[in-house]
């Protein structure tokens, strides 16, 4: 099987880390299911040297405070970042946690998310000043990479749930934080999600808070690199598919995704496919087997 998530896209990886070396914050735009968040994990999973990479997740996040949370909650667990925070409210909660030997990690860190948002709730806005405040005074060796997936979700809940005026002043703090002269060079953003976020904000009317972040367009693979995939991928599970074989399975899948990487390889789900009799059956009488 192909070893890593991010096959057919080594032209795009290298565009984004050239982008953020440069200082830009991007919007990373791309269909549903065309390998979006597969990407972002990829930059975390092999960050440039000197980059540290924060990677959240808010699609299941209720408020804004549980997206700073988790942001506090990540930098507690990373080393480099831990002694710049020690001194925001929550931090004995992060001590505890990170003391428990019997918690792995991951753990670790989602109690904390969940002790952290219970804590900054009622004044997120404050405490996402004060996690600013002390980014900017740590002495990191390199720049961090903070990645936001499904934002544009995040924010549609809170205007959708009739807190427009949390949308606004949770995208406005992201601003302040791409903004900051202490953080310039220091940390970049990258966000983005399942919809496009400049829709969302137009839709809430809270113009102009994200016309900093910098577009980048993620598309469908080619089809060119669709059928390199399938070859590679059926030869390594030991069923080779014809020419024609393949070229039927993308006419009938019409617009070859990426989301397969996760689907067929990430989960072994082309082994699994390729060793269904009936799909084997199928396979041999496209192919001309017997």
């Amino acid at each position: 099987m192909l070893a890593t998530t991010s096959y057919g896209r080594g032209y795009e990886l290298s565009t984004l880390w050239e982008r953020l070396e440069r200082g830009e914050h991007v919007l990373l735009l791309a269909p549903r299911r065309v390998g979006k968040t597969s990407l972002m994990l990829e930059l975390r999973r092999q960050p440039r040297p000197n980059w540290h990479v924060i990677y959240i997740d808010v699609e299941g996040a209720a408020d804004a405070a549980d997206l700073f949370a988790d942001i506090l909650a990540q930098l507690a667990s990373h080393r480099t970042y831990r002694r710049g925070i020690e001194n925001i409210p929550g931090w004995q909660a992060a001590k505890e946690l990170f003391s428990a030997a019997n918690l792995s990690a991951k753990a670790r860190v989602g109690d904390l998310k969940v002790e952290l948002a219970s804590a900054m709730r009622a004044d997120w806005h404050r405490r996402a000043d004060q996690i600013r405040a002390r980014l900017a005074t740590t002495e990191a060796e390199g720049r961090l990479l903070l990645i936001i997936d499904e934002l544009p979700l995040l924010v549609s809940r809170l205007v959708d749930n009739g807190m427009k005026q949390d949308a606004e002043l949770l995208l406005a703090k992201l601003r302040e934080w791409r903004q900051a002269p202490d953080l310039r060079g220091s940390v970049a953003t990258l966000a983005g999600g399942s919809i496009g976020l400049e829709g969302v904000v137009q839709r809430a009317g809270l113009p102009g808070v994200i016309n900093d972040l910098v577009p980048f367009h993620l598309e469908s693979w080619s089809r060119s690199t669709a059928r390199q995939f399938l070859h590679e991928v059926s030869r390594g599970s030991g069923f080779p598919l014809g020419e024609s074989t393949v070229e039927q399975v993308l006419d009938l899948l019409y617009d070859p995704q990426p989301d397969w990487r996760s689907r067929w390889t990430m989960r072994n789900g082309v082994r699994r496919w390729l060793s269904c009799r009936v799909c084997r059956a199928w396979l041999r009488q496209r192919s001309g087997q017997r």
